[in-house]
């Protein structure tokens, strides 16, 4: 009788102990917890791939995010075209080479080109005859020898001839042929085609013994120094931007490289339909040449930043709807043991979440708690 009584005893006492402890799983396998500690084997702690960390001051971001695209402003971008028609007789460059003012282009051959030499040099000489008889009839009409009348018709046949060789001298320089040759007899067949600006072939539209007009661009010439950024900023965030606002722009296709813009010029009306005004940023133009015309990017404005402490993401563990995080409180041979600790989560960026957290905690758990379950 006593026997059976000192055996209830011990098993009431067994009992005692089983209840006061808990057991957190790793994918069936048992982790020893109380309510002060967490064990786990340094076989477990190995196998799972865990890591130790430090809780980190990390700067975060309160972002807008929109899209927009790189574009060149009117200065930053050339159409190319010829003011006469004919047929393309040479040609240097293609899409994709970078040509500087001035740079010769193409040529172009044809009737067209001949006729306007030939007719400024007609218009000089007949300018010459009669701002020859003009003076002639202007001194007798002083004197009054000649009549008046042939005075008048000789003065409006000078001012229309002299109107018509400016006409004429205009076109040559707008072809960007040399009147001074012309004058002495050297016609050319051909005019040269030059780049009115520095920058990057974008678009060419002629080829070889091909036959242009002016009413068709020859190419397209984009100075990628002068690109910049322009998106659009939904009304409810118009609020959030200053001007000379950092912010970072990126390709979809790479959002692991980031580049950085600064916004210099904001819209002031809102558009009805979309609900948003337009922005441009300036971008640096060390990265301009990574960059063509016209790219879609991904836009980050920066509102506002701040410090505070970090952890990965991936350190929290969640049970009925608090977080806690692992810190070690000591290790033998055998074991770790850990201190469950509550944190209040705030934001995440790039992996790393914001916290707050009571007192100063050297070692936690940073990678690997994902399969582990505390009650």
């Amino acid at each position: 009788m006593k026997k059976s009584i000192y055996q209830f005893i011990l098993l009431s006492g067994l009992l005692v102990i089983i209840s006061a402890c808990s057991s957190t799983s790793i994918e069936g396998e048992q982790i020893t917890t109380d309510e002060e500690t967490i064990t786990i084997s340094k076989a477990q702690f190995a196998e799972e791939q865990m890591k130790f960390g430090e809780i980190e001051p990390h700067i975060f971001e309160e972002v807008v995010k929109t899209n927009g695209r790189l574009i060149s402003p009117p200065e930053g971008k050339a159409i190319v075209n010829t003011h006469i028609s004919g047929v393309i007789k040479s040609i240097d460059l293609t899409v994709g080479c970078y040509v500087k003012k001035g740079q010769f282009l193409c040529s172009i051959e044809g009737p067209e080109v001949i006729k306007i030499q030939q007719e400024y040099k007609e218009g000089l000489a007949r300018l010459n005859a009669l701002t020859a008889e003009y003076q002639r009839l202007k001194i007798l009409s002083s004197e009054n020898i000649a009549s008046k009348k042939e005075f008048i018709k000789a003065e409006s046949e000078y001012l229309i001839a002299q109107a018509n060789f400016e006409g004429l001298k205009s076109n040559l320089e707008l072809l960007k042929l040399d009147a001074t040759k012309i004058e002495e007899g050297q016609i050319t067949s051909d005019i040269q085609i030059k780049a009115p600006i520095s920058g990057f072939i974008s678009i060419q539209n002629c080829s070889l013994g091909q036959s242009v007009s002016p009413d068709k661009p020859l190419m397209e010439i984009v100075d990628l120094d002068k690109l910049h950024l322009q998106f659009i900023v939904f009304e409810k965030d118009v609020q959030k931007l200053e001007k000379n606002q950092k912010l970072r722009f990126y390709s979809p296709e790479n959002n692991q490289k980031y580049f950085e813009a600064q916004l210099f010029q904001i819209g002031k009306s809102i558009n009805p339909e979309t609900k948003s005004i337009e922005c441009i940023a300036k971008i640096n133009k060390k990265d301009a040449d990574q960059f063509v015309s016209g790219m879609f990017m991904m836009v980050e404005i920066i509102h506002h930043s701040f410090d505070a402490k970090s952890l990965p993401q991936k350190a929290l563990l969640e049970s009925e709807n608090k977080f806690y995080v692992l810190s070690l409180n000591k290790e033998d041979d055998d074991n770790y043991y850990f201190h469950k600790v509550e944190v209040k989560p705030g934001m995440t960026q790039n992996g790393l979440t914001q916290i707050e957290i009571s007192g100063d905690y050297k070692k936690v758990i940073t990678n690997g708690v994902y399969n582990l379950v505390i009650d």
